[in-house]
């Protein structure tokens, strides 16, 4: 038997513990607890393992809320609970989500199971103190280098680490990312540069129709009007030409990703391969793409219009427009 305990509280009192509400875990047990006594009665057993007498704790009563993967999930018992061992320790786990996958875990492991690091790490130290100490921390930090500098000297050169930076450039430097990336690359410089030249050739160039602006100088529109109408007719066809620019974009994208899919190094991925399509950058490259061509659209009709006004040669009434303008003036 174990009492009475007391503490000396701040300001010199002496508080009794009540050791009969306490409980033992491991090799201890006591009997029933006695809200309010002062004496346990602990029994230890020879198993081998630590005995622990302690007060009750939150875990005692409430699982441990975790998230599983589906086999798990499917082999949880009533209200969703599962007995679990963590480092030797039995915890009683309640199942509150499921999920598909898990980044860091294999695809071919028997399964997952990811808690609350303070929450389990007080059932593990409510049943052995000091075993619910983490031994993996993951860090986010703008300060990569110091991060490094400190892991490569000092006490801190013992452990075993890894970078999400290193990793995502051994992605990017695999031999069908560099193929994949560099075709698109290739593909995007050579249709903006066919844009700019069709367009050009089409609006200012030998293949321009003049029918139209000769109509509107009939109609006695000047250099600056048909610059403007010139103008509006090279903004038109480039919207047009940037729309269908993006959803051919957007089908390279798909096309992208499936030829990493046929790849057999990266055959069955997991998790699979899913088309991504950058929306943000594909609409800052549409915008700059269309300023680009109306930019050179207005470049180059600013003195092309003038100098084809100037070279035409004006024009003269005919005799019989001039004679029938005389007759309706007498």
């Amino acid at each position: 038997m174990l009492g009475p305990l007391s503490v000396l509280a701040v300001g010199g009192r002496s508080l009794p513990v009540p050791l009969g509400a306490w409980r033992g875990v491991g090799a201890a047990a006591t009997t029933a607890p006695v809200a309010g006594g002062a004496v346990a009665t602990v029994s230890f057993s020879a198993s081998g393992t630590p005995g622990v007498l302690r007060p009750a704790q939150p875990t005692d009563t409430r699982p441990v809320p975790v998230l599983v993967d589906p086999q798990t999930a499917a082999a949880a018992g009533p209200g969703g609970r599962i007995a679990l061992t963590v480092d030797g320790l039995p915890v009683i786990a309640r199942v509150a989500g499921v999920l598909d996958r898990f980044p860091t875990v294999d695809p071919d492991s028997g399964g997952f199971v990811i808690a609350d690091e303070a929450t389990l790490a007080a059932a593990l130290d409510a049943q052995l103190p000091g075993q619910g100490r983490p031994d993996e921390l993951w860090i986010s930090t703008g300060h990569l280098a110091r991060v490094r500098a400190a892991l490569e000297a000092g006490p801190l050169a013992q452990l075993d680490s890894s970078f999400r930076v290193d990793l995502d450039k051994q992605l990017r430097d695999a031999p069908v990312a560099r193929g994949v990336f560099g075709t698109l690359i290739a593909a995007t410089v050579l249709s903006v540069l066919l844009a700019v030249i069709g367009l050009l050739t089409a609006l200012l160039g030998g293949a321009r129709d003049e029918r139209a602006e000769a109509d509107l100088t009939e109609q006695g529109i000047g250099p600056r009007g048909l610059r403007a109408e010139l103008r509006v007719r090279l903004a038109l066809a480039s919207g047009l030409g940037v729309i269908a620019g993006l959803g051919i974009a957007v089908l390279l994208t798909r096309l992208a990703v499936a030829s990493v899919r046929a790849a057999g190094t990266v055959a069955d991925p997991r998790p699979p391969v899913l088309t991504v399509v950058p929306w943000a950058a594909l609409a800052a490259g549409a915008v700059g793409t269309f300023a680009v061509l109306v930019l050179v659209g207005i470049l180059a009709t600013r003195a092309l219009i003038g100098r084809e006004q100037a070279a035409r040669p004006p024009r003269i009434p005919s005799t019989e427009s001039g004679a029938r303008t005389e007759s309706a003036v007498r």
